[in-house]
């Protein structure tokens, strides 16, 4: 019998600055990866609400979704657990300097920004283990 998934929801946090887009990626709790901010649905709790709030947590920025949602994945965890994640696409409109999970992800928030060509400028590279937390 298969496992019922277990359901997160997430943002891909963009703006639109001086020409370029910026995409926000949070380093994982593992230190290894990086990724989108999302997390579980609690209990009463819509797909939206979520998606906002994990933004704020893991990411400490605020903003709107844009429209519905993009799409979703799945992937395994917790040992073969199947995990379903919807994914809304977010205008960011603030950033703040502290927020929940500043205390252990400060310095693993990325901007990776991208020119009007399609060509990366600048930004933090993920795959480096750079690090930029000022959007």
């Amino acid at each position: 019998m298969a496992r019922r998934a277990v359901r997160q929801a997430g943002t891909i946090a963009t703006r639109h600055k001086r020409k370029r887009w910026q995409l926000c990626l949070v380093r994982k709790r593992s230190g290894k990866r990086w990724g989108i901010p999302k997390g579980l649905i609690e209990p009463g709790h819509t797909l939206k609400e979520t998606a906002l709030k994990e933004t704020w947590e893991e990411a400490g920025l605020r903003g709107r979704l844009v429209g519905r949602a993009l799409g979703v994945y799945e992937f395994e965890k917790w040992g073969g657990t199947p995990i379903e994640v919807t994914v809304f696409l977010m205008e960011v409109l603030a950033q703040s300097d502290e927020w929940p999970e500043w205390d252990w992800r400060a310095g693993a928030v990325c901007a990776i920004v991208v020119g009007p060509d399609g060509t990366r400028h600048g930004g933090a590279d993920p795959r480096r283990g750079a690090h930029a937390i000022g959007w």
